[in-house]
């Protein structure tokens, strides 16, 4: 017997990019790992991608939908979707 719905998991990371030139940084909220990440969106090769955090999310992330909240996070960081056409 099928069941009508159904049950997901996956990781988040929260991921500092910090430019080593410049000093200057960013965080996002992916469900793409530090390595992951540079190889799916623009990251200039002086700077460099760091795992800060990372928690399981107990829901699909199927439609480009946003990974869900850290339970640690502030409210200021937002996470991010990976969009349709990349």
């Amino acid at each position: 017997m099928a069941s009508s719905f159904s049950w997901a998991e996956y990781r988040a990371f929260q991921l500092a990019i910090t430019d080593t030139t410049t000093g200057q940084s960013r965080t996002v909220v992916s469900n793409l790992d530090d390595l992951q990440y540079a190889q799916y969106y623009p990251v200039k090769k002086s700077e460099e991608v760091t795992i800060q955090d990372t928690w399981m999310c107990w829901k699909r992330s199927d439609y480009f939908q946003k990974p869900c909240s850290s339970p640690r996070a502030p409210a200021s960081i937002t996470p991010t979707a990976i969009p349709a056409n990349e």
